[in-house]
C-alpha cells in the first residue's frame, strides 16, 4: 500500500468521505484487524469481510454485544443506561426485534408512501418563492 493506513478511530478521518483504500486493504491482508485507539482507548477488532462479521453475529457466545458497542469504555450504569437493541444478544434481542419489526417491514412502510409524499408536497408548495429554509 503507497499510503499508510487512515487512523479509523478518528471522526476527521470521515470528513471527505470513507477511507475506502484502508478497508480495501484490510479486508484483501487483515481482514480481521486489531486496531488501536489513537487517544489511547483499549482498543478493538475490526471485521472487514461480510463472511466474518456474518460469522460473528451468529456466534454471540464468543462475539458479544452485551457490553456494548461503542469505543469510549463506560461502567456497567452507564451501559445499562444507554442500552439498545444492537447491545443485546440472542435469545433477548431476537424477541424484542420481534415485537418492533413488523412496522419496519417493506409491506408497512409502504402503506405511509402516499401519506409522505402528500406532506412532502405540501411542505415544499409552502416554500413557493423561499431561497432558505430551516426543516
Amino acid at each position: 500500500m503507497d499510503e499508510p493506513l487512515a487512523d479509523i478511530t478518528s471522526h476527521d478521518t470521515y470528513l471527505n468521505g470513507v477511507p475506502r483504500s484502508t478497508f480495501r486493504y484490510l479486508r484483501e491482508h487483515d481482514p480481521v484487524h486489531w486496531t488501536e485507539e489513537s487517544d489511547g482507548g483499549r482498543g478493538f477488532w475490526s471485521l472487514t469481510t461480510y463472511d466474518d462479521v456474518l460469522f460473528a453475529s451468529r456466534n454471540t457466545d464468543v462475539f458479544s454485544s452485551r457490553q456494548g458497542i461503542r469505543l469510549e469504555d463506560m461502567d456497567a450504569d452507564e451501559l445499562e443506561a444507554r442500552r439498545t437493541l444492537m447491545e443485546m444478544d440472542s435469545p433477548e434481542h431476537t424477541r424484542l426485534r420481534r415485537l418492533v419489526s413488523r412496522p419496519f417491514a417493506p409491506k408497512s412502510v409502504n402503506e405511509y408512501e402516499d401519506a409522505v409524499r402528500q406532506l412532502a408536497v405540501e411542505v415544499l408548495d409552502s416554500l413557493e418563492g423561499e431561497r432558505e429554509f430551516n426543516s
